[in-house]
C-alpha cells in the first residue's frame, strides 16, 4: 500500500501484483461487503477488474491520442462499435474477442505496452485468449 502511494499511479499505469491486492482492498473497505458479496454472485473478480482497467484506458488513450471515435475505428476495422465500446469500458466477458482485440491493438499501435501488461497479468492475458 505503501509503495501505491510513493508511485505515481495513472489509469494507465500497470500495477504489480501487490498493488493491485492493495487496490481491491481498497475497493472492498469503501464500496463494503454488499458490492464485495454481488460481485462474486456475478462471478466478478475484483483483481481481473482492477488488471484489465488499465488496459481498457490505455485503449482509449490512443484512440483519442489519434482524435478518432469508436464509430470512426469501427468503420475502418469493420468491427461492431459495441465490441470497442467493450474494450474500452473494461468488460472483459460476454463480448470480448480475442482476435477483435488484438486488431485493435494492432490499429492503436499500443502493441509494446500491451506486451508489458501481458508479462504482467499472465493468468489473466492467458484466460482473455491473448497471451
Amino acid at each position: 500500500m505503501e509503495r501505491l502511494r510513493k508511485r505515481l499511479v495513472k489509469r494507465t499505469t500497470i500495477l504489480s501484483d501487490q498493488e493491485v491486492a492493495a487496490v481491491v482492498k481498497l475497493m472492498c473497505q469503501n464500496l463494503g461487503d454488499h458490492f464485495v458479496s454481488a460481485a462474486a454472485e456475478f462471478g466478478v473478480s475484483m483483481q481481473d477488474g482492477v488488471r484489465y482497467g488499465s488496459l481498457s484506458a490505455k485503449c482509449q488513450e490512443a484512440r483519442e491520442k489519434r482524435r478518432m471515435s469508436i464509430k470512426q475505428i469501427s468503420a475502418e476495422l469493420k468491427i461492431p462499435q459495441y465490441r470497442l465500446q467493450a474494450i474500452e469500458e473494461g468488460h472483459a466477458a460476454g463480448s470480448f474477442l480475442p482476435a477483435v482485440f488484438k486488431t485493435y491493438i494492432a490499429f492503436l499501435g499500443i502493441g509494446r505496452w500491451v506486451s508489458q501488461w501481458k508479462s504482467k497479468n499472465k493468468d489473466f492475458a492467458s484466460r482473455l485468449g491473448i497471451l
